[in-house]
This record gives C-alpha cells, structure tokens and sequence, in this order.
C-alpha cells in the first residue's frame, strides 16, 4: 500500500505513514476507532429505542387509567345533566260537592328524580269559602278518605286559598293529589288554580 499524501511504500495494514506521519485509514487502530463508533451508535440506537418503549408505555398506562375513570366521570355527568318535565294535575276550575272529595292520581317511576308538586288554589263557596288540599300515597288516601291517621306530604288544612310546594319521595307508586269538602255537610265548593307535577329524568 502506499501513503496517500507523499506516496511512500508502506506495509500493508499500516497505521501510519513512515514519511509524513498522516495515518493510512487502514491500520488496527483505525479498526479500533470504527469499533468505538460503531459501539457508540449502537448505544445510541439502544437509548433512543429504550427511551420511546417507555413513552409509549406511560401514555398506554395513562390513557388505560382514564378509560377505568370513564364510567365514574360518565355517571356524575348523567347526574348533573337533566331534562326538567311538567304535568299538569289540575288546571282552571272545578266543582267539590258537599260532604265529597275530588282527587288526582299520579305515578311516580324509577327514572323520575327531584319529584315535588307545586301550585296554587282558591275555593269559593258556602259560609267560609274553604276546602281542604292533600298529597299522600294511593295507600295512605284510602285511610284518609275514612277519617283515619295518614301519612300525607302536604296538607293545607281548611283554608280558602293556599301554595303547594311538597317534595315526594323518589319511591315508585302512585300518589293522590285531594281537594277535601267532606266536612261541609250542605255546601258545595268551586275550587280555581294550577298545580303540575315536577321532575327531572336523565
């Protein structure tokens, strides 16, 4: 081989040139340089490949324990977003003979949540102008209708005019709205107003 800057003869696999000293490229030493930087590639390589096994299992890890948080975040979020719903139970005027009762049923369900009746009434007629409003279960009414103890959630007692805001229990069943002149033994009584039935379903 020879040197590649002066051109002196050399030995093949020599490291250097005897002449000028410039190395030849192909000597042991050389090799040596190459494996050096062959190593320290691969080490490179190694890192960087180590480095996104890692990245890529911590955003696999993080992305697994939302998705485990899902269903929690998705039930509160059913909880808080709501549909309010109105019904009607008595709406205008109606007539309440003496010694008698009018009343309204209604059901309540599973899906219905935040249930209350609210409203409003006016009675018109005999010495006092006065009737009698309650809200009790379906159960409950029946005692009440024969004169004895119930469990009610608003009861107005004799008044002539009166606002409704009873909170019902969320339990499946139905209930009774009752506008009550059986205490009147010859006046009928008008009774005037509006009462609804509230709730909210997801």
């Amino acid at each position: 081989m020879y040197c590649k800057k002066c051109g002196t003869q050399l030995p093949d696999r020599a490291a250097f040139c005897f002449s000028c000293g410039k190395p030849t490229g192909d000597g042991p030493q050389n090799d040596a340089v190459t494996a050096d930087s062959k190593a320290s590639k691969k080490a490179v390589i190694i890192a960087v490949v180590l480095f996104i096994i890692l990245f890529v299992g911590l955003i696999v890890r993080r992305s697994q324990t939302r998705r485990f948080d899902l269903p929690a975040s998705s039930s509160l979020l059913s909880t808080l977003v709501t549909v309010p719903h109105k019904q009607k139970l008595f709406s205008g005027s109606i007539a309440v003979n003496a010694h008698s009762m009018y009343w309204v049923n209604f059901t309540v369900d599973p899906r219905m949540k935040d249930v209350h009746v609210s409203g409003h009434f006016q009675a018109y007629g005999g010495r006092e102008n006065d009737i009698q409003t309650v809200i009790c279960s379906a159960e409950d009414f029946i005692n009440f209708k024969n004169g004895h103890q119930a469990q009610v959630f608003f009861n107005s007692g004799k008044t002539t005019m009166g606002d409704i805001n009873a909170q019902i229990p969320a339990t499946s069943g139905t209930y009774v709205l009752a506008f009550n002149n059986s205490f009147s033994p010859l006046s009928g009584k008008t009774v005037n107003g509006e009462v609804t039935l509230n709730y909210d379903t997801p």
